[in-house]
């Protein structure tokens, strides 16, 4: 597999698990949050899903690109 696609994996896999931290911390400490600190930190996990999804269309599009050119 391309290096490029194994380095996009790998940031996913990084961002998965910092988000699934940051998702514990705000479970576990909600009641130790002001509503600010609540609201930025789910503010930044709903934008680390949202780049984990972008980042698995164009894992799936990089992967699509290089059977189709080993086909040829």
């Amino acid at each position: 597999m391309k290096d490029y696609i194994e380095r996009m994996k790998k940031e996913r896999q990084e961002l998965a698990d910092k988000q699934e931290k940051l998702m514990k911390f705000l479970r576990v400490h909600f009641a130790q949050l002001d509503k600010t600190e609540w609201y930025l930190m789910s503010s930044q996990s709903s934008a680390m899903s949202n780049y984990i999804r972008v980042l698995d269309a164009r894992i799936t599009h990089a992967e699509l690109k290089e059977n189709q050119n080993g086909m040829d």
